[in-house]
């Protein structure tokens, strides 16, 4: 499959910022919300920090941790199971992710939303 299939990229980026307000309006990510295109960014060289974790009841889903120098950041994979055995620790690769604000318990922090990946 495409690495870039059907996608709106809207730029090259470093890791999305860690504080949710990095996202909102006046940020890099604008126009964002209904009749726009869904935001895509690619993260160039990203390293795969450690085993991908399975989610949810039925473990369809996982959650990737993935490094870019000193920073970590997870992200979510819905229905990635399959995949993951393609997955190696310490491999880097292009990440095709959607930028999303996760709130659970009281806070907000960015949790990037997988869609690609380019093994390099």
């Amino acid at each position: 499959r495409p690495f870039l299939a059907a996608s709106f990229v809207v730029g090259v980026k470093k890791m999305p910022p860690a504080d949710p307000s990095g996202l909102g309006a006046g940020g890099a990510l604008e126009p964002y919300g209904a009749g726009n295109p869904r935001c895509r960014l690619i993260v160039r060289g990203a390293q795969l920090a450690g085993p991908p974790q399975l989610l949810g009841r039925s473990g369809e889903h996982v959650a990737v941790t993935f490094r870019e120098g000193p920073r970590h950041m997870r992200f979510v994979a819905w229905r990635w199971n399959e995949h993951r055995e393609h997955l190696t620790v310490g491999r880097r690769y292009d990440v095709l992710c959607e930028p999303k604000v996760s709130r659970w318990g009281g806070n907000a922090s960015v949790e990037p939303e997988l869609v690609d990946l380019l093994p390099l």
